[in-house]
């Protein structure tokens, strides 16, 4: 199993700042390509089996990021999984982490457990009501978003782009929540934010232009306070970067 410890923070910079905002006062599968972050201040090593384009393994990385886990990465090309993913997972899925001697292949069930193993900083509100609207959230983004990227980046013109159109309506009829706090249903970043990002930012290749479009304009001012934050860069791959809005 070989393990690679690298970043590439900073290389959506430029695209991040030369798409349009004209919000002055904002606050503003897979090809393993092997480029992941290490991240300093624990003294634990983990090791992640990610594909370099899986939305769902960029949520992780993201998750892992914001909360300063320092670990390793194994890519993993969905063709040809490494032989040593097949040992511990049944599914040859990714994302697949590795903690001392537990294996997790659920991308939920991995941030659940990031979140309560370093609890620090928070990703999630200590007030149940709180948590329960969020994990709400999240398993709409699960079950009806994911799905339909998935199905945008189809070969089949036809399914892509009436995928297309589902995002772009259900990101519409999103607006006035991306409007009335700082993160998506919470005044402080979470994992939904985590999972909403991995989604956004795949979107402007697919011709889902955000940026752009006026009655999108509260997306994309969340997008970019996302975007901008130093754990998504450091979260990106290569590949990833590659897809920076432009």
């Amino acid at each position: 199993m070989q393990a690679v410890k690298s970043g590439v923070g900073g290389i959506a910079d430029a695209a991040l700042n030369d798409a349009p905002d004209d919000q002055a006062d904002d606050e503003a599968d897979e090809q393993g390509d092997g480029k992941t972050t290490l991240l300093p201040d624990r003294q634990i090593v983990m090791t992640l089996f990610s594909g370099s384009l899986c939305p769902l393994c960029h949520r992780v990385r993201i998750t892992l990021a914001e909360k300063e886990i320092e670990f390793n990465t194994v890519p993993v090309d969905g063709a040809r999984p490494p032989g040593d993913l097949s040992e511990i997972n049944p599914y040859n899925s990714v994302p697949t982490l590795v903690d001392r001697d537990i294996v997790i292949y659920d991308s939920r069930t991995i941030l659940d457990y990031l979140e309560e193993r370093f609890p620090h900083p928070p990703l999630m509100p200590i007030d149940p009501m709180r948590r329960a609207r969020l994990r709400l959230g999240m398993y709409h983004i699960e079950t009806d978003w994911y799905p339909q990227l998935k199905k945008a980046q189809s070969s089949n013109r036809k399914v892509a782009g009436k995928a297309k159109k589902v995002l772009e309506e259900a990101l519409l009829s999103q607006v006035s929540i991306f409007q009335s706090s700082r993160y998506f249903l919470n005044d402080e970043f979470s994992l939904l934010d985590c999972s909403l990002a991995s989604i956004l930012w795949r979107l402007p290749p697919l011709n889902i232009t955000y940026a752009s479009n006026r009655r999108l304009r509260p997306v994309w001012q969340y997008a970019k306070r996302i975007f901008e934050r130093p754990s998504f860069r450091m979260s990106l791959t290569e590949a990833e970067a590659d897809l920076a809005p432009r």
